[in-house]
């Protein structure tokens, strides 16, 4: 794995995005199968390299080829991290769905047991 956070040249700037982007690939994998635990794993990590690159990350160490590339890479990063975010979310939803109908049933039980109990 490349560190990304001592001082980068234009093709190390590069493999940090492209790191960032296989992350973020192998949570939206973990999102589509539903694994949970793996994306918040995968998500520390990817937030990890993220927040190295940006003391590091600069355009004036970066030829014109790797400017489109670096774009290239956050164009395909963001759209893999809004589909990853619409599974979350739309999971996310069902939970409280979920969830909502164990509060019912438990507010419905409790009440059964006093009225059964009075």
């Amino acid at each position: 794995m490349e560190r990304c956070d001592s001082p980068l040249n234009g093709g190390a700037i590069i493999a940090c995005y492209e790191q960032i982007l296989a992350l973020t690939l192998q949570k939206l994998d973990a999102a589509r199968n539903s694994d949970w635990d793996e994306v918040v794993v995968l998500e520390e990590k990817r937030t990890d390299v993220i927040g190295s690159l940006k003391s590091s990350d600069r355009n004036d160490l970066l030829d014109d080829l790797q400017i489109s590339k670096k774009a290239e890479l956050i164009r395909d990063i963001l759209a893999s991290d809004l589909e990853g975010r619409t599974l979350t979310e739309e999971w996310m939803a069902e939970l409280k769905n979920i969830l909502g109908s164990l509060g019912t049933e438990m507010k419905l039980s409790n009440a059964y047991e006093r009225a059964a109990g009075s």
